[in-house]
Parts: C-alpha cells; structure tokens; sequence
C-alpha cells in the first residue's frame, strides 16, 4: 500500500484531488496517524514540493496552510524549511531578486 505521502504526489495532474490530500495531512499528523520520521522525511518535503511546483493558487494556498499547521509537530530546522518555502511559494515571479509583473511593460 502506498503511503500517503506517495499518494499526494501520484495525484499531480489532479489539482483538486492535491488540494483535498492537502486538507487532510494536517487533521492525520495531529491524530498521530504519521510518526515523526514519516512526517519529516515523506511529507514535509513533498508538501513543500507541491508548493512550489503547483501554478494552482488553491493547491499553493492549502499547501501552505497545511505547513502553518504542521509547524508545530517539527523541530526548528523542519520550521525553518517550511518558512523558507512559504516565503518562496509568495513569490513566484521572483528573478534575481527584481519582482516581474507580467512581460509587458506597466505604463502610467
């Protein structure tokens, strides 16, 4: 059987599907469904993968939202991590440090 954590990423075509799997990591990890090694060495990682590869804004929004409820069930280097992330995920027009708006020029 394959671990959600898997399943969560199987489901890469199916933006909807990723956000109901992204809903529910957080209510599992707090009923003590999923060890601490699970959490931190599956699910983290693929939650913030999701995050930052999705150009869904729902499935961005409930990957983020599932990492500001984990972040109590991680030690402090895992927080940071998922922080790093969030940071990034709000973003994603970021080159080089210059913020680009869209590829045509803005006019006043």
């Amino acid at each position: 059987m394959k671990s959600f954590a898997q399943q969560l990423c199987l489901l890469a075509g199916d933006s909807r599907a990723q956000e109901e799997m992204l809903k529910a990591v957080p209510a599992l990890a707090e009923l003590g469904s999923l060890s601490k090694d699970e959490l931190a060495i599956e699910l983290l990682p693929r939650v913030c993968g999701v995050c930052l590869a999705t150009t869904s804004a729902p499935v961005r929004t409930a990957a983020v939202q599932a990492m500001g409820r984990l972040v109590k069930l991680v030690d402090d280097e895992q927080a940071a991590k998922m922080l790093a992330t969030c940071q990034q995920a709000s973003y994603p027009d970021h080159d080089d440090g210059d913020y680009n708006m869209s590829s045509q020029s803005v006019r006043n």
